[in-house]
Order: structure tokens, then C-alpha cells, then sequence
């Protein structure tokens, strides 16, 4: 599955950039990577807390960097329908915190996911604060 194939890919893109300076994000991308070998289905992804944690793992840091690359990764996974809606909060906060920070591709992945978000099936219904 090229969708699978494509996310152990940009995980150890996250390791690899978190190497030296972030070793709590260079665990985590490795312990999904592991968790993203096992997997069959979008399905299964999307039941696997450990990718989308390392995404928002690797934006918390605000290294730019990072923060790009957790950033595609949340749009991937959103535009394949492999997020649960229990994590949409998480991943709204992610983004309001990054709507402020002055690097411009970090903005514009920043809207590029909010757009995705809108587009998905996570799409908020209510008000989000």
C-alpha cells in the first residue's frame, strides 16, 4: 500500500531531522515507523495513536523544520481518512498555535491542513474553541 509505504517514509524523515537535538521525536518517529510496518489499512492507521502523536510531537517543538514536516504528516493523514475525530481538538490547537509563528511555509502548511481538515470527514461541525 503506497499510502503506508508513504508514511514510514516521512517518519524516518522526522527521525532523521530530530536526530541529535530531539531524542524524545527521534523515538517516537521510530516506535510509529515500527507500529506503520505492521499495518494493512488506512483503517488500521487511523487506530494508531503513535503516528499522529509523533506529528504532534515534532510540532511542539516549534523547530521549523519539524514543524513543517509534522505538519504534512497531520495533512496526509487527514486527507486519507486515517485520523480519529477524538483527536480533531489536538490537532485544531496544533494548528492555532503555529497560525502564529512568523515562518511563512509554516503558515502556509498551516492553512494548507486547515483546508484539508475542512475537506475531510473530520470536518467540525460546532463551534471550536
Amino acid at each position: 500500500m503506497a499510502f503506508v509505504a508513504d508514511l514510514e517514509a516521512h517518519l524516518r524523515m522526522i527521525s532523521t531531522e530530530a536526530t541529535r537535538k530531539y531524542p524524545i521525536v527521534k523515538d517516537a518517529a521510530e516506535r510509529a515507523m515500527f507500529k506503520v510496518r505492521l499495518l494493512s489499512s488506512t483503517s488500521d492507521v487511523a487506530g494508531c495513536d503513535d503516528i499522529l502523536k509523533t506529528y504532534l510531537l515534532a510540532c511542539e517543538l516549534k523547530n521549523t523544520k519539524l514543524s513543517i514536516l509534522g505538519l504534512v504528516g497531520m495533512e496526509k493523514l487527514i486527507a486519507h481518512d486515517a485520523v480519529l475525530p477524538s483527536a480533531l481538538p489536538s490537532i485544531l490547537a496544533t494548528l492555532k498555535e503555529h497560525s502564529d509563528m512568523s515562518n511563512e511555509i509554516v503558515q502556509l502548511k498551516t492553512l494548507q491542513t486547515a483546508l484539508t481538515i475542512l475537506q475531510s470527514q473530520l470536518h467540525p461541525t460546532g463551534e471550536v474553541r
